[in-house]
């Protein structure tokens, strides 16, 4: 699944549609493009996909933007702090607010 897809689905949803908006997106330095996807493979959200991208402020990068994707919902949601452990992205926990 890729960023493009995501995005499609979570449009298709009620409540989730700002996340990727032109304005949202300006806000934070962000383009489509700079997403990287991750499918969950253990654990209780096995099946879901994390996505992150670098977020800036004024010109600098200030963290991450992260999310988990769930195909079922088609909505985005928290990203848990054992599933970035598991899969290696620990370094987002501080961005996952």
């Amino acid at each position: 699944m890729t960023i493009y897809d995501i995005k499609s689905a979570v449009e298709s949803t009620e409540g989730n549609h700002f996340y990727f908006s032109r304005k949202t997106m300006k806000f934070f330095g962000q383009r489509l493009r700079d997403f990287k996807v991750n499918k969950i493979k253990i654990g209780v959200n096995k099946g879901n996909f994390i996505l992150y991208a670098p977020s800036y402020f004024d010109g600098r990068k200030s963290g991450y933007s992260v999310k988990m994707f769930v195909p079922e919902t088609k909505k985005l949601e928290k990203a848990l702090e054992s599933d970035l452990i598991d899969m290696g992205l620990s370094f987002l926990i501080r961005s996952n607010l």
